[in-house]
């Protein structure tokens, strides 16, 4: 390879560079990064944060860098620290940090990594502010457009990061397709918001608005919210289809777990090959969930044994629905409390977050009836659990019911907003509401191929949607003459369309004849969000930079040997 072109700056190229120029050779690394800054991205930079919002990992969370975020931390002035209210003497690596401290230090990390690489023979060029307005791919190379010149590169890994399309914004007052950037809801609102979604995207929104419509006082050991005299009707209503707020962080013994560490690879090959080309979903609930706990929590492990995937979700959720949603929060933040200052793990939590990451990477070879068991039950559980929502946000929440500013409303399956003579209605159960304002905080949604942003790869047979075969065709066929879209027949075979494009285990993309480019890969998480259940956090970005590099060694390796086997061939 002469040239690698990352198109994007941010956290998930961060992490890819550093992982190409510590184990490929010297060559050219060409950065396009639209921003002014490297590193932070979206969702640590003021599009994505302002002072007010905090990361949900810590130092011994992220994946490791040279120069730790506590060592880091530690060296900076006081006076820098002071702004983010953080004493450097008494910091610790389980301490979570401002989102926008942490792209700071993203930022700092991303560029000791280019000097680095300068020094060990890469050439590298970094474009800010430059916007790639074109993409396309020969037999042998890709190109980029950007800046009114073309680009000539042999490998391209797309890193543009979350995209947040609007459908209503900026044409239906007060409608909000997401949160961000937080500055546009840094303002007065005197009256009931509604918002859709209880996690973190919930969250930001929610902390941004209630420092612009009142104040958080510190009385003694609690924390209480004042409403500002201007805001006396402010009101935040939360809708979610389960009304369930997220779970907190809690001490975990593992922070930074890799996606072979609790399944190896060959585990999960096998399992493929043994059950005709598919990885069977209660393989890794058994093997990757459940067999684990036997050592690191037999009581727990006793009481789920028996279970099935299903059997144990409707457990856990349960529990929550019996409970009310606030009282529960109040239990589990002074729960996390104690699990933080004894350092004592939950490990069923610590095994959920776990198989999250590992089957991740391998979900792209579910059996579309696994891959619908997935999305129906176990998403909604992990989403819930594993959202480790910071204590810090926990107190504010917990604040701010206490005041009567914040309620939580369980939708069901049937809560939708439309748009009806320009006025918001949100719908739910037996009830509507119109609101002045609604908040769209389910998070990053998966996008489509038709939302791909470089439409000449698809025009060129460089990508295809993604779709996941029915196991059972007697199911696919049943689930289309039901009428369900997402299903599709080609020739006897019958297929569940999910979102996103189609990528090999390596984050090639796949065209239409299930062919993977060698010269285009993946790592924009709302174009993967179908095959990749799991697609977002630094974690998931490392192991992701991980597999691209390693199918770009064993590339090399193989085109090393075969020059080597030439040249012998020429001797004799």
């Amino acid at each position: 390879m002469d040239s690698i072109g990352l198109i994007g700056g941010g956290p998930a190229a961060l992490l890819l560079f550093k992982k190409l120029t510590e184990n490929l050779s010297p060559c050219r690394v060409t950065i396009f990064e639209s921003s002014s800054r490297l590193g932070c991205g979206m969702p640590y930079g003021s599009r994505g944060a302002s002072l007010e919002h905090v990361a949900n990992v810590s130092s011994d969370e992220l994946p490791p860098f040279e120069t730790s975020l506590k060592e880091w931390v530690q060296s900076l002035p006081k006076d820098k620290l002071k702004t983010y209210s953080i004493d450097k003497d008494d910091f610790h690596e389980k301490e979570v940090v401002p989102r926008l401290l942490l792209g700071d230090f993203l930022e700092a990390t991303f560029h000791s990594q280019i000097e680095k690489a300068r020094a060990n023979g890469f050439e590298v060029d970094v474009l800010l502010d430059t916007r790639v307005t074109g993409l396309t791919c020969s037999k042998t190379s890709a190109a980029v457009s950007a800046n009114d010149q073309k680009y000539n590169l042999d490998k391209i890994v797309i890193c543009t990061g979350h995209r947040w399309p609007h459908t209503h914004e900026g044409k239906v007052e007060g409608y909000f397709d997401s949160p961000y950037p937080p500055a546009k809801l840094a303002k007065r609102f005197n009256h009931t918001v509604a918002l859709r979604g209880s996690s973190l995207t919930a969250v930001d929104a929610i902390r941004t608005m209630a420092r612009h419509n009142g104040q958080f006082l510190q009385k003694d050991d609690e924390l209480i919210y004042q409403i500002n005299e201007d805001s006396p009707d402010f009101m935040i209503e939360m809708h979610s289809k389960q009304g369930f707020l997220p779970c907190l962080r809690v001490h975990m013994d593992e922070p930074y777990v890799k996606k072979d560490q609790i399944l190896p690879r060959e585990e999960i090959e096998k399992n493929i090959e043994d059950n005709d080309g598919f990885l069977e979903l209660d393989f890794l609930f058994e093997k990757g969930f459940k067999l684990p706990l036997k050592e690191s929590d037999p009581k727990f492990f006793e009481m789920v044994k028996d279970l099935s995937l299903e059997e144990f979700i409707d457990k856990m959720m349960s529990y929550r629905s019996k409970r009310d949603a606030f009282e529960l929060f109040r239990e589990e933040y002074d729960d996390s409390l104690k699990s933080i200052k004894r350092e004592e793990s939950v490990p069923w939590k610590e095994m959920l977050a776990s198989l999250s990451i590992a089957l991740n990477y391998p979900a792209k070879h579910m059996s579309a009836e696994d891959m619908l068991r997935l999305q129906k039950n176990l998403k909604p559980l992990v989403a819930t659990v594993i959202a480790f929502i910071p204590q810090g946000s926990a107190k504010e929440l917990l604040a701010l019911h206490k005041a009567g500013r914040i309620t939580l409303i369980a939708d069901g399956e049937n809560g939708t907003v439309t748009v009806e003579d320009g006025k918001i209605v949100y719908s739910w159960e037996n009830s509507k509401n119109v609101y002045e304002t609604f908040i769209d905080c389910i998070g990053q949604k998966p996008l489509e191929e038709k939302d791909f942003p470089f439409q000449d790869l698809q025009k060129q047979n460089v990508t295809s949607s993604a779709r996941l075969r029915f196991r059972e065709q007697a199911v696919g066929q049943e689930m289309k003459a039901n009428g369900n879209e997402h299903v599709i027949k080609e020739g006897n075979s019958y297929f569940l369309d999910v979102p996103g494009v189609n990528i090999s285990d390596n984050f090639q993309l796949v065209n239409r004849d299930d062919v993977a480019s060698n010269l285009v890969f993946l790592m924009a998480v709302p174009y993967m969000g179908g095959l990749n259940p799991d697609y977002s956090g630094l974690d998931f970005c490392a192991n992701a930079a991980d597999l691209i590099v390693e199918y770009m060694q064993n590339e090399s390796l193989s085109k090393t040997e075969e020059v080597s086997n030439r040249e012998i061939r020429v001797e004799r």
